[in-house]
């Protein structure tokens, strides 16, 4: 004798190694795909010469800022703002907020020869963390499945010229758009949600346009956590870059033409801001 809940289970018995199954061909395929990427990658840098495929004057910068509020090189205490008046590295001064230097002074534990190849094995990770964390967010169970479309997308995207100049010239765009993503992710009961956006924004003031993204849990709230860790980080490292705080964030134009000005559009800070307009 059967009874009616026995067809249901003998139909999710039958389900569920189905599903493993094209998991697993999703994840081969997604391995093979993206290990060929990589190794496109590596055999390209093999083969030519370092400035062909990295050239990261944007992670010295970073490094040099943090360098400077650890009193180590660069530092000028003469100067009104030692870490706004350096000249910078090729031309291309410290831009970012105070906080960012900061934050940067991690950088600065290892030589820089080490660093750039650390930088690049992070950011390919931050990479893979996005995509899995945007699948998460898209309702996508964990499981070979997921990891398998992660690998899928990342091979062509890890081509793309944002992420080339990335990992090119050692920028932190990836970090940030990871942590940006990961904080978009968390729940709405979550009190902290907005707090990853709030200290992207300290460090480069692109991820404030997020704000908008964060109205679904509430928009009062999600403003007063991103202002709250914006301004808190920046207003502890301004205390302790001293001078330097209300250099980066100042409201005059600066007059100065080299690539690292702040009205050059790679300038990140409010200063920054308000020099290109």
């Amino acid at each position: 004798m059967t009874t009616a809940r026995e067809p249901a289970l003998l139909r999710a018995d039958t389900v569920a190694p189905a599903r493993h199954h094209h998991g697993a061909w999703l994840l081969a395929a997604g391995a093979v795909a993206f290990g060929a990427a990589l190794a496109g990658y590596i055999v390209y840098a093999v083969t030519h010469p370092l400035p062909d495929w990295v050239n990261a004057v944007d992670l010295r910068v970073y490094r040099d800022g943090g360098l400077i509020v650890r009193h180590l090189q660069f530092y000028r205490p003469h100067r009104a703002s030692p870490l706004y008046d350096w000249p910078g590295f090729e031309g291309l001064p410290f831009t970012y907020p105070p906080f960012a230097a900061m934050a940067f002074t991690v950088l600065t534990w290892v030589s820089f020869w080490i660093l750039w190849k650390i930088s690049i094995g992070v950011s390919i990770a931050a990479l893979l963390a996005t995509i899995w964390m945007t699948l998460g967010g898209l309702g996508y169970r964990r499981g070979l499945a997921r990891l398998g479309a992660t690998l899928l997308l990342a091979a062509p995207l890890f081509w793309t010229e944002p992420v080339q100049r990335t990992l090119y010239l050692g920028q932190i765009e990836l970090v940030l758009m990871a942590l940006v993503i990961w904080d978009l992710c968390q729940p709405d009961r979550r009190w902290w949600k907005g707090a990853g956006v709030g200290v992207a924004a300290g460090i480069n003031l692109v991820p404030l346009i997020f704000i908008p993204s964060l109205s679904r849990c509430c928009w009062g709230s999600a403003c007063c956590r991103v202002t709250l860790a914006s301004s808190g980080w920046t207003g502890c490292s301004s205390g302790a870059a001293g001078p330097d705080s209300s250099a980066g964030r100042g409201t005059s134009p600066s007059g100065r033409s080299s690539p690292g000005s702040p009205g050059a559009s790679r300038a990140r800070s409010r200063r920054g801001w308000w020099s290109r307009c």
